[in-house]
């Protein structure tokens, strides 16, 4: 999963574990980086030998696309998203639950919090839902706030498409 936050540094260009010559957001491999490039060691299994990360040419799938840099190389958004167009998942509700914000957590991790609520659905991205840009494939989403819960449920997500998932 690609989470879409301010702020966030990934390391490009790293050749060997602990390379202190990589640079945020930098050149150091001369693929020009940034651009829509991908790379950071956060897979578990990075400095494996073997590519874990699911995109093209990978040994396994346990990682998110673009995560395994060590083992896989340098990936580009088209590595990982199919088309280049973004996949997304976005959870919103129709009801004021009255139990404030609604937690999600998108294959396991805190995804935002759901604090609108809208009468018809709404755009991919809106103010007061959750959106998630994702792999494509299988992810689970679960959620919940003082009063309720909604467990977690395996969706299917296709490349280039915003799949809303309404909390009901």
């Amino acid at each position: 999963m690609i989470l879409l936050l301010c702020g966030a540094a990934t390391i490009t260009g790293c050749d060997e574990e602990g390379d202190t010559d990589c640079q945020l957001f930098g050149d150091c491999d001369g693929s020009g980086g940034g651009g829509g490039s991908l790379c950071s060691n956060s897979c578990g299994t990075a400095y494996d030998g073997e590519c874990d990360d699911g995109g093209p040419g990978a040994d396994y799938s346990v990682c998110d696309c673009g995560t395994d840099c060590y083992d896989c190389g340098t990936r580009s958004s088209s590595d990982c998203g199919g088309s280049g167009g973004s996949t997304q998942i976005m959870v919103w509700t129709d009801a004021d639950w009255g139990c404030g914000a609604i937690a999600v957590y998108v294959d396991g991790s805190y995804a935002g919090s759901v604090s609108s609520y809208y009468s018809s659905t709404p755009s991919c991205g809106s103010s007061g839902c959750v959106t998630v840009s994702v792999t494509p494939g299988s992810h689970s989403m679960s959620a919940s706030c003082s009063s309720f819960d909604w467990p977690a449920s395996y969706y299917s997500v296709s490349s280039g498409n915003c799949l809303s998932i309404r909390l009901n």
